[in-house]
């Protein structure tokens, strides 16, 4: 392997390596969410700070390539695909890290009581909000889990097909945000929680246009297409 060769699958395997860190810390920070433990908080602003360094780290890298090696075609493509990937990536680690701190506060206040009591929220029924809530971001986790996985795959048409899915994923946020401002409006007593809860949903939201970010960088590495354009080869399910 030349060591232009080398410097190549450096990149991809960087990339991939920060794509870890984030789905992992996003899976952190929504058991934080769940659980008010303040350690999984804790860890999450740790994890955020390193998984910034590595970032860094990794666009350095890039960077490095593209000035001296002067990628060309596919290669090229390669590269700036990572470039337009980290910051992505970056995001999503600050993103996962506010959602942390701010999901365990909001726990342990007792805001998945709901106002009711403990003993309401270990038996929260469909419309608990805090239960929309922690579904609502383990749809957001799998959107950027499946474009993880497509790009790793060097898979295009997984990739379209999970950019594809943001429509739904902003369905979903907006019926969220219409049932938790009804829950303002009918407990006004709780409108500080009800608050919290939407910055908690619209940063989940935003991990999912992340997500949408990698898709379609990936796709546009693998077909040379931006990915509005028509796809040159069937999409199959994101699933």
């Amino acid at each position: 392997m030349s060591a232009f060769d080398e410097d190549l699958t450096g990149i991809v395997a960087l990339t991939l390596r920060l794509g870890g860190q984030a789905e992992e810390l996003t899976d952190l920070a929504l058991r934080a969410m769940e659980t008010g433990d303040p350690a999984l908080a804790e860890d999450a602003a740790a994890r955020r700070a390193r998984l910034t360094g590595f970032a860094r780290s990794a666009t350095a890298s890039a960077a490095f390539v593209l000035a001296l090696r002067q990628p060309m075609a596919a290669d090229l493509r390669l590269v700036l695909a990572a470039l337009r990937m980290i910051p992505a990536l970056e995001r999503t680690g600050e993103l996962a890290a506010n959602i942390a701190a701010r999901g365990a506060e909001l726990r342990r206040a007792g805001a998945c009581a709901d106002g009711r009591g403990a003993a309401a929220s270990a038996s929260a029924g469909p419309d608990d909000p805090d239960l929309a809530l922690r579904r609502f971001g383990g749809r957001a986790l799998s959107q950027l889990s499946m474009a993880l996985s497509a790009h790793q795959a060097r898979d295009a048409a997984r990739a379209r097909a999970v950019w594809r899915r943001d429509a739904a994923l902003d369905a979903h946020f907006s019926s969220l945000l219409d049932s938790l401002v009804a829950g303002m409006a009918e407990r006004p007593q709780d409108v500080a929680r009800f608050a919290q809860r939407l910055f908690l949903a619209k940063d989940l939201e935003r991990i999912g246009d992340q997500a949408r970010r990698i898709a379609a960088a990936s796709w546009w590495m693998q077909s040379g297409r931006e990915i509005d354009e028509a796809p040159p080869f069937p999409e199959p399910d994101a699933d």
